[in-house]
């Protein structure tokens, strides 16, 4: 294993192993799985040029030589050469166009966009060690091409982000150093000795005597010092469950592992100033020993026997006919009775879709996951100063092979997605689903006296799930038939737990030794809304109790609800949160558009199918996050639309947290909202209280979020009906008589009661005045 590889490692306590080769090779992680391909499946006739698809194989092997070109003058070492004081390509991909030229070429018949990649270049050679960002091209590599320092993504106006654990092979020597000279405390009161710093996963078996350490995250935890709090777990699959009772505080400043000290030591609620002042207490006769944290069945997610005897198999479902989902695999194009868009992924962000259409119209420019945050409260100072951000990982390297027939239906369309990391190219196969789903709910319905008509309903789900650490997420992009749109999130996996002992102020005991702990699952996304085009406005309408007096009954007031419209005029007022009872609608709208009843058109955002609303960060201006997550702070906010702010996060916000590469709360910066092309960042996520129903792993029935944007006024009438299969049944009525309706009404009442067994004896209300 290279040392490059650790230096990765550490920068994002990663526990995946990267292998690299000399000069570039490709990686076909998957061969286990077999992915059915429907051979339903047509190609759609109206299929769009992706320009936002990650870079080919050709590409990304002719920039890596490009870097390497003397002319470059980057001075890189291969990645399995390299040490962190080497110069090494960390990531490539696609720098995805500006908006502005992709809709030269979109609708204006324009030029295609430019290809370029960025490159993320580590430049341990320097002083301070530095992450330096790069783009490159035009591609294909010519003599025009060039490698500028890629700055105006970042509203920091850098390319370059100092690190401050840049000697990542001193400090596994110096950590194992540490673990020897603890080993008998280890051994003693953890019953484990120090392990290698990172293991691969599938690698660990259950108890093999041997801990893992871990850091708090962001990696600074005092200002000018890298002097960070590191806890102790448990070596297994379910490392996270397994935390131990000890914690020891590490300052590692600087290069030179001679400077690097142990400074504190906290266990069983007793601060001890050092080493020493703990190894005398632990070898006094009154010292407490807490129990340690051991796995068990109690951790296993394996399948296992089905206990009742009356548990067959569920029922599934299958797609009998010709699909109507049509997937251009070499554009990443879907369409789906009206719904069209391209698909794009990010090793940093994962998935996202472009370009979405609606019966031939744009609706939606860009949309996709940010960031991803977890933030958590302990009593000790591990849990205490945890939060993560989980882009460093690498949303779309880490996402996983989806399993047919259980993470989607086996007849849905599986697309495969690779990513360049280092100087390999990690190809993975079935990580995207497509495909279209009944619901178990009509779309609509009503029943008179003399029929009931109901209408089937189903639904395109385009599906990705990726492991980040202990967490598995899977995100949902859901279309409907009468337009809507849901961004949907869940959440499975080993939570991370605290030691349970005096912890009840921020979990519950779930286990002998392992207590929950409170945390906020905080995950941000953009959609850049073109409604009608982009000369847009926001629209809050909110419901307002009032009294009127009506012309109709004059010197009386009525206690009744109205509507108050007002249009958010500017993005100082931009950040808002879901409101109270639902009391207030937001609408994107464009003013210049109106349907054939003189209404704006626009679309409503809302909260959508999740366990409740999605949740904005508990703690403002956090302690641990700092400048990095000021978009977590509320659930919304608008800005107008810039080129310069593509992402409201980068991946290497971590490292620099009280001056982030990028710092979200500047994009507000007072900019007119009145038809302008507007930009939503909406959070998803849950105040995660893990109970022992997370145990082995957190369910996704209880760990779900999303928002949902519908047609307002859009359309003319309700757009399902052109695509829902729907069914009348007549009932059999009475003839009302010679008298009419009017004269027999209680004969009808009757036998529309004896139909219909709720109807009351007498109507339940009445009207006055």
């Amino acid at each position: 294993m290279s040392f490059r590889y650790v230096l990765l490692s550490l920068l994002t306590f990663l526990t995946v192993t990267l292998f690299y080769s000399f000069p570039f090779h490709w990686n076909d992680g998957s061969n286990v799985l077999s992915f059915p391909q429907s051979k339903k499946t047509q190609v759609p006739s109206n299929s769009r040029k992706n320009i936002w698809s990650d870079l080919t194989d050709d590409e990304a092997v002719d920039v890596v030589e490009y870097l390497h070109s003397h002319s470059a003058g980057l001075n890189l070492t291969r990645p399995s050469l390299a040490s962190s004081r080497d110069n090494a390509i960390l990531i490539i991909e696609t720098l995805r166009p500006n908006k502005t030229d992709a809709l030269q070429f979109l609708d204006m018949s324009g030029n295609r966009p430019g290809r370029y990649a960025r490159a993320t270049i580590d430049h341990g050679a320097s002083d301070p060690a530095e992450i330096r960002e790069y783009m490159v091209g035009p591609l294909p590599i010519s003599p025009k091409s060039k490698i500028e320092p890629l700055k105006f993504l970042y509203n920091s106006g850098r390319s370059a982000t100092p690190h401050s654990d840049s000697n990542p092979e001193g400090l596994v020597i110096w950590l194992k150093r540490i673990g020897s000279d603890i080993e008998d405390i280890t051994l003693d009161l953890l019953d484990c000795k120090l392990a290698l710093l990172f293991h691969q996963p599938g690698d660990v078996k259950p108890d093999n005597g041997e801990c893992i350490v871990n850091p708090v995250s962001p990696g600074q935890e005092e200002i000018e010092r890298n002097a960070q709090w590191i806890g102790f777990s448990r070596l297994t699959n379910a490392w996270s469950l397994l935390p131990q009772g000890l914690y020891i505080k590490i300052d590692t400043t600087g290069r030179d592992p001679a400077g690097w000290k142990l400074l504190q030591v906290f266990y069983n609620s007793q601060l001890y100033e050092d080493i020493h002042a703990f190894r005398k207490a632990w070898k006094s006769p009154e010292f407490e020993r807490l129990p340690p944290n051991a796995d068990g069945n109690w951790t296993s997610l394996r399948p296992g026997p089905q206990n009742d005897e009356n548990c067959h198999d569920a029922p599934y479902v299958v797609q009998p006919g010709k699909s109507r989902v049509l997937v251009d695999r070499s554009e990443s194009f879907v369409s789906w009775l009206g719904f069209e868009f391209n698909l794009a992924f990010s090793q940093v962000t994962g998935l996202s879709l472009f370009d979405v259409r609606i019966d031939g119209e744009r609706l939606v420019y860009e949309l996709g996951m940010q960031e991803a945050l977890a933030e958590y409260a302990g009593s000790d100072p591990k849990m205490s100063g945890t939060a993560f951000t989980d882009t460093s990982y690498g949303f779309g390297a880490l996402a996983t092979e989806l399993v047919p027939g259980y993470d989607c239906p086996e007849y849905a369309d599986f697309l495969d997605t690779q990513h360049s990391h280092g100087e390999t190219v990690f190809k993975h196969r079935g990580t995207i689903c497509v495909f279209e789903t009944p619901l178990d709910y009509p779309i609509q319905r009503h029943s008179a006296l003399d029929h009931t008509t109901t209408f089937a309903n189903s639904a395109l789900i385009v599906r990705s799930i990726s492991t980040i650490g202990n967490y598995d997420y899977t995100t949902d992009y859901i279309f409907y038939l009468d337009g809507s749109i849901e961004i949907k999130l869940r959440a499975s996996g080993y939570i991370q737990g605290a030691y349970g002992r005096k912890n009840a102020e921020y979990g519950y005991l779930i286990h002998d030794f392992v207590s929950s702990a409170v945390h906020d699952h905080v995950l941000n996304f953009k959609a850049d809304l073109d409604v009608a085009g982009s000369s847009n406005v926001f629209e809050a309408i909110s419901l307002r109790e009032k009294e009127v007096e009506y012309p109709w009954a004059p010197d009386t007031k009525r206690r009744t609800m109205t509507l108050e419209k007002s249009v958010l005029p500017d993005e100082s007022q931009a950040s808002l949160n879901w409101a109270a009872n639902a009391a207030s609608v937001y609408v994107v709208g464009n003013r210049g558009a109106q349907n054939a009843y003189g209404e704006n058109r626009a679309y409503r955002v809302m909260p959508g199918s999740g366990i409740g609303s999605p949740v904005h960060l508990t703690t403002r201006k956090s302690s641990t996050l700092r400048n990095i997550a000021s978009w977590a702070e509320y659930d919304l906010h608008v800005t107008k639309q810039k080129d310069t702010e593509p992402r409201s996060s980068s991946p290497l916000n971590f490292l620099t947290p009280n001056e982030p590469l990028v710092q979200f709360d500047q994009f507000l910066d007072g900019e007119s909202l009145i038809d302008e092309d507007l930009v939503l960042w909406f959070n998803l996520g849950t105040h995660h209280l893990p109970t022992t129903a997370d145990i082995p792993v957190t369910l996704m029935t209880t760990s779900a979020s999303s928002v949902i944007i519908t047609p307002f006024n859009y359309f003319d009438n309700d757009r399902s009906r052109k695509f829902a299969a729907g069914k009348t049944i007549q009932h059999d009525v009475p003839d009302a008589g010679s008298g009419g309706v009017g004269g027999n009404d209680q004969q009808m009442l009757q036998q529309y009661r004896k139909m219909h067994r709720l109807i009351p004896q007498a109507w339940p209300w009445r009207y006055g005045t």
